[in-house]
């Protein structure tokens, strides 16, 4: 008698979990594709009913293709491409565009790889990727543009990082400790000696380099039209064909008498 409550409420969580996946199948079953496309571009097909579509594309390149005596020069790059302007277009008018979508475009660095990420309405998802895909495919890299992405980068390690985040700083040091001489050891934004060498030029060449097909994954989610892929695909088959970053790290070279659990 005393376990007939316990059966009785894990009946009714079965009976639950089974209405759910029941629920869930239809959602499931209406797409989940990677596919590798007719271009070397690879890609991840999310659609669903929501009247939102979201877009993040990746680029397999991070701060650890900076060359040596270049760090931060990846960071600077994708800054350039997401918060600076297109060739036919200033990033003030760009910003301008974007307002009355209530949305935005955004970009985020790792060791080895980029990622862009944005989300609009249906309603706006031409406009909205016609600015964004002008962003990452024609990009003006202007020289005042520049300038001002990197002397944000450079406040950020002198300011941001060192005099008001004790916690980030604390584990930036740890890096440097663990990753002595090794292309993670330093912050993915580079380093301020570093980003005051750099030119548009560096920009430029790292840009052409890794900006490639062969780098790049687009995924797309949410309630997009059956045609945007192709016309996805299309747009970034301007990018050249490259090859695929495959550089492996090797494990870094620990001091005598340290180790990491």
């Amino acid at each position: 008698m005393r376990r007939r409550p316990f059966i009785t409420r894990l009946t009714s969580k079965l009976i639950s979990l089974f209405i759910s996946l029941a629920i869930l199948t239809p959602a499931i079953a209406l797409g989940r594709t990677q596919k590798n496309m007719s271009t070397k571009i690879a890609s991840v097909l999310l659609p669903n009913r929501s009247p939102l579509v979201t877009f993040r594309i990746q680029f397999m390149s991070g701060g650890a293709a900076d060359p040596k005596g270049k760090e931060g020069v990846a960071a600077l790059t994708a800054a350039m491409l997401a918060q600076g302007g297109t060739r036919t277009m200033t990033y003030e008018q760009f910003l301008e565009a974007m307002y009355p979508m209530a949305t935005s475009f955004g970009w985020q660095i790792d060791k080895e790889m980029t990622v862009f990420t944005g989300t609009t309405h249906e309603d706006n998802l031409d406009k909205y990727y016609g600015l964004i895909s002008q962003m990452l495919l024609d990009p003006g890299f202007r020289s005042d543009d520049f300038t001002r992405l990197k002397t944000d980068a450079v406040n950020f390690l002198k300011v941001s990082l060192r005099e008001t985040n004790d916690e980030e700083l604390g584990k930036e040091y740890l890096y440097n400790v663990i990753y002595d001489g090794h292309p993670y050891e330093h912050h993915n934004m580079g380093t301020v000696s570093s980003l005051g060498k750099l030119t548009v030029e560096d920009v430029r060449a790292f840009y052409k380099a890794n900006y490639t097909q062969a780098n790049t994954v687009l995924a797309l989610a949410g309630g997009y039209p059956k045609t945007l892929p192709q016309r996805v695909e299309t747009d970034f088959a301007k990018l050249p064909l490259g090859q695929a970053n495959k550089a492996k790290f090797d494990a870094p070279k620990l001091a005598s008498g340290m180790r990491i659990a």
